[in-house]
């Protein structure tokens, strides 16, 4: 089971010019390039991909992204997450079931987040990998999609990954 913990932004101590670019809404296709070229790990491969898949954010971002401060985040999550209440019906009688209603809290659609993916060594019995070995089979296993939270039976919870790499 994966333990997720919330930490503070890294601030770095000086600007490491390689991999940072103005914001993203100045930069044109020229400069995406130059940029993209210039580091591997250069932020625009993030905030700016290239690939079909891409060409709804390419369009809604510079129309609707919003970045919040960490105390408007904490409120946002706390007033904003989007509650469904569902019910489970009885295959025989197409009635509810008894005790099935619950509710599920989901992050609006839409919603886009990005966050640096850490490991530690495998702590599954029998088996003995080093963080760097935990993250090379993640990068191997080359997921597109998973699922994070939701539900299967809702339909949510579906994310898109994308596997950067990152600076030591």
């Amino acid at each position: 089971m994966a333990i997720v913990r919330a930490f503070r932004a890294t601030r770095f101590a000086r600007l490491i010019p390689e991999v940072v670019a103005p914001p993203y809404d100045v930069i044109d296709e020229s400069l995406r390039a130059e940029l993209a070229e210039r580091n591997p790990y250069n932020i625009v491969h993030l905030t700016l991909p290239q690939g079909d898949e891409y060409g709804y954010w390419r369009t809604a971002l510079p129309e609707r992204l919003c970045i919040l401060p960490e105390d408007a985040f904490r409120d946002f999550a706390l007033y904003a997450t989007e509650v469904q209440t569902h019910i489970k019906l009885d295959p025989k009688t197409k009635t509810v079931s008894e005790r099935a209603l619950w509710t599920a809290e989901s992050l609006p659609t839409d919603t886009l987040l990005y966050a640096p993916l850490l490991a530690t060594r495998s702590r599954r019995k029998g088996v003995v990998l080093s963080a760097e070995q935990v993250l090379a089979e993640v990068t191997r296993l080359d997921l597109t999609r998973t699922q994070l939270g939701g539900d299967e039976t809702t339909g949510q919870g579906i994310v898109a990954l994308r596997m950067t790499g990152g600076v030591r």
